[in-house]
């Protein structure tokens, strides 16, 4: 809703725009824990990609595989 205030734009138009950033395979896509639709997009050919994913979800290199699956696995 905030992004979509920002915007200028409709929620369903931010949203179809999320699911096109995911749809892609070179962004992943993650909200966060705290319940009030607030997205993380990391660039997965970022250099750094394993280290923020690390630092940011607690995450290591077989979970960011299995991660990987799933949006995959979500198209």
């Amino acid at each position: 809703e905030t992004l979509a205030n920002k915007t200028d734009c409709s929620v369903r138009t931010v949203n179809a725009a999320v699911r096109a950033l995911k749809q892609t395979g070179e962004i992943v896509v993650a909200g966060l824990a705290d319940g009030k639709n607030k997205y993380v997009f990391v660039l997965q050919m970022h250099p750094d990609f394993p280290v923020i994913m690390k630092e940011v979800f607690y995450i290591d290199t077989e979970q960011i595989a299995e991660l990987n699956a799933g949006q995959v696995a979500e198209q």
